[in-house]
C-alpha cells in the first residue's frame, strides 16, 4: 500500500514539475534523498518520543484510550489470542 501511496505522490510531483518548468532529473534526487532522509529520521524521532513521553500509560499524562479501544476491537477479532494478548 506504501508503494502505491509513494507512486501517487510521485506522479502528481512530477506533473506540478511539468507545469513548472522543472528538470525531471532534480525532480528524481528530490524524491530519492526524501526517502532516504525519512528512513533515517522517522525511526530516531519515534524513539525519541517513545522514550520521552510515558503514552499509553494508564492514568499518565497521555493515556491514549484510543489505542486501548483499537487493541480491544483487535482481539476481539481474532478471538483474544495471538501477539495481542502479550501486554
Amino acid at each position: 500500500m506504501a508503494s502505491v501511496t509513494a507512486s501517487c505522490e510521485i506522479m502528481q510531483d512530477f506533473r506540478s514539475g511539468y507545469l513548472t518548468y522543472t528538470s525531471t532529473i532534480a525532480m528524481v534526487i528530490g524524491q530519492v534523498l526524501g526517502a532516504l532522509a525519512g528512513t533515517i529520521i522517522s525511526p530516531i524521532i519515534y524513539q525519541i518520543y517513545y522514550h520521552a513521553f510515558p503514552i499509553g500509560v494508564v492514568g499518565g499524562p497521555y493515556p491514549a484510550p484510543y489505542a486501548d479501544q483499537s487493541r480491544a476491537m483487535v482481539r476481539g477479532g481474532s478471538g483474544g489470542g495471538g501477539e495481542c494478548d502479550a501486554g
